[in-house]
């Protein structure tokens, strides 16, 4: 894949927090109902017809590339208990997702499972987290700026807020992510086809 450039990938960053902050505050507007275990936090989050600018796609197919997903986003965070500080993560996002370009258009599954590792537990802000992504075009959406396609990856983040409400964590990416299996650059090929 085409590296982005650094101006480029400071945009993105940018682009990146405010989607995280948009999703973060749709979340703490709707919040799930119901009563949960003490030792977990469980959100759900409908979205319909979000619209998102694809940095990766636009960047690996030379123009300017668009987005359309619906779907759901279901977290389910798993809390540390005495001692044991630690807490985990378990997230899916089950939908569809549509790219524009050129008068055209390409739409595939948005089906991604995510495991979040947060090795010293969700108290306290600006605290470490590991992220593997796994499943169909998670790269673009949850986490955003990452190609669309099949494989797993992984990458390092930190937590920079929590819901109100319900403690739910939000994180940002602070690594490079590590991307596995061809099937990120294959999707990559066939959707810039697809939309030139």
């Amino acid at each position: 894949m085409t590296p982005v450039a650094s101006g480029a990938r400071r945009a993105g960053t940018l682009l990146r927090a405010v989607l995280l902050a948009l999703v973060a505050f749709a979340a703490l507007a709707a919040p799930t109902a119901g009563a949960e275990p003490a030792d977990t936090i469980e959100s759900t989050l409908e979205l319909d017809g979000m619209s998102i600018y694809d940095s990766a796609l636009s960047s690996a197919c030379g123009f300017i590339v668009v987005a359309e997903l619906s779907g759901t986003l279901e977290r389910k965070v798993t809390l540390g208990k005495g001692e044991r500080v630690a807490a985990h993560e378990n997230a899916s996002f089950r939908g569809e997702i549509t790219w524009y370009a050129n008068g055209r258009s390409y739409t595939d599954a948005l089906d991604s499972r995510t495991r979040v590792e947060y090795p010293e537990g969700i108290e306290e802000l600006f605290v470490p987290a590991k992220v593997t992504v796994t499943g169909t075009n998670g790269g673009t959406f949850p986490v955003g700026f990452g190609p669309p396609g099949h494989g797993k990856f992984t990458y390092d983040a930190l937590v920079y807020a929590t819901s109100w409400d319900t403690g739910m964590p939000y994180y940002f990416e602070t690594s490079e992510p590590t991307w596995t299996g061809p099937g990120f650059e294959k999707a990559t090929a066939k959707v810039c086809a697809a939309l030139s």
